[in-house]
């Protein structure tokens, strides 16, 4: 399929046991106009030279200050229309992905596909992103990064991540997204990625109270109501989408 060219950026620190399949399933995508751009915050688990086996588009390992500013940096290397960030522990769930991705978002600034959600090889969660209404963003609820396939001129005029966020970087700039009225999205029913549970804002109470106060945060930035509770209780979307075994 020819089409516009995407960009898919990558951040990796010391993810030797997962990148090889993540890598593998960025070169298996049967939409030849893509280009990906790894940034490593300089690995020291053999996961650079996993990395330069597969020839990406732009590469470089070097410290960071966090994966915010990682993203930033592949962001600022991105030259395609449109963009997403596949994680180094995560893979797209099928090799038609981005054609899927291309094909659906024609005349479109935005697609959001949804996302699963695995403990190891289980099944854990439903990460639905046909479901997502932007008033969520009042409960701290966001359509799935991994599925967020966006124009790169739009994440630029933003300026990419607020590096200050710890956890919260990637609702922020959904936020401020979706905060464009002209804005032309929609929802994919499509599984875009796979991804490995525990992730910067999975685990401990510690992390998600850091999450839950940047996201607090955000909205009062961007002029919206920001309320704990409403905040807090994101947490209802989510027992609808766990996996019972």
């Amino acid at each position: 399929m020819q089409g516009p060219l995407v960009s898919i950026i990558t951040v990796s620190y010391n993810n030797a046991s997962t990148i090889d399949a993540c890598l593998s399933s960025v070169k298996e995508q049967l939409y030849e106009a893509c280009e990906h751009i790894i940034i490593d915050g300089a690995s020291t688990d053999g996961s650079q030279e996993i990395i330069q086996s597969y020839l990406p588009k732009y590469f470089i390992s070097e410290p960071d200050h966090g994966i915010y500013h990682a993203m930033n940096k592949g962001l600022n290397q991105v030259q395609g229309e449109y963009c997403l960030f596949l994680n180094a522990d995560d893979k797209f769930n099928s090799n038609h992905v981005i054609t899927e991705l291309v094909k659906s978002s024609a005349n479109l600034d935005l697609l959001c596909a949804s996302i699963q959600i695995f403990k190891g090889k289980s099944l854990y969660r439903n990460y639905c992103a046909s479901r997502f209404k932007p008033w969520m963003f009042l409960f701290g609820h966001q359509p799935p990064h991994p599925g967020f396939f966006c124009k790169t001129f739009i994440l630029k005029e933003l300026n990419g991540f607020n590096e200050s966020y710890k956890i919260a970087g990637d609702f922020d700039l959904m936020l401020r997204v979706f905060s464009n009225p002209n804005l032309k999205w929609k929802t994919a029913k499509l599984i875009a990625v796979n991804m490995q549970h525990g992730g910067a804002s999975s685990g401990s109470l510690n992390k998600k109270q850091l999450m839950n106060k940047e996201v607090k945060h955000s909205l009062k930035e961007n002029g919206r109501t920001a309320w704990t509770i409403l905040i807090w209780a994101k947490y209802l979307f989510k027992v609808f989408q766990i996996k019972v075994f």
